[in-house]
């Protein structure tokens, strides 16, 4: 449940760092530990910000949110619509993580933007 609560926390971080503070967004956690995995979706109103993978220095103090992802999920990526933009991500149960598919980054292209 902790990882569940950081990718969480890490993705609604990007939103108010990329978009702007005050951002209307929508979270939603559907699955659970009845489910075989729980799947993270952060929905803005910005398709233009998108997220994007990278490796943060040691000095710098941000760029760290995705990898927390990355590092922590079995997979994750973007869905773009023409005025919004979902992040997602999900996570096997522990026991099951052996059997999960492997990684993936799954990025939409930019339909016409």
């Amino acid at each position: 449940m902790f990882d569940v609560r950081l990718c969480a926390t890490e993705s609604l971080t990007n939103v108010i760092d990329h978009v702007g503070e005050g951002t209307p967004v929508t979270v939603r956690v559907i699955g659970g530990q009845a489910h075989d995995r729980t799947r993270i979706e952060v929905t803005d109103s910005d398709p233009r910000a998108l997220p994007t993978l990278r490796s943060a220095t040691e000095t710098e103090e941000s760029g760290r949110g995705l990898a927390v992802l990355d590092a922590l999920t079995d997979r994750w990526g973007v869905d773009l619509g023409p005025d919004r933009k979902t992040v997602w991500c999900e996570i096997g149960h522990p026991a099951l993580r052996e059997e999960s598919p492997p990684r993936t980054t799954l990025t939409a292209p930019l339909m016409g933007l």
